[in-house]
């Protein structure tokens, strides 16, 4: 495991800020949220993105930037109390 210094999560936030602009999160209602944690093996961080949809998840590469780009789908937000949504 790659030790995680203050210069190396420093180095995978100015990553993940890359990704942001290069494949516009903030503008494209696609993305619903990015962030950077842990990759699958639990061994180096990752690229963690939340979008709506498979053909959503098929716009966006395995790695960036050596870092994995771990992409979960989740569909369309429900506000809690909502049919469907949480309690």
């Amino acid at each position: 495991m790659k030790q995680m210094t203050p210069e190396r999560i420093a180095a995978c936030k100015e990553v993940g800020m890359k990704f942001v602009d290069e494949f516009n999160v903030n503008n494209d209602t696609s993305f619903l949220c990015i962030g950077v944690g842990l990759n699958r093996a639990g061994d180096d961080a990752a690229i963690l993105v939340l979008v709506r949809t498979d053909e959503d998840k098929q716009k966006l590469p395995a790695t960036y930037d050596g870092m994995e780009v771990i992409v979960d789908v989740v569909g369309d937000p429900v506000a809690f109390g909502e049919e469907g949504g949480g309690t």
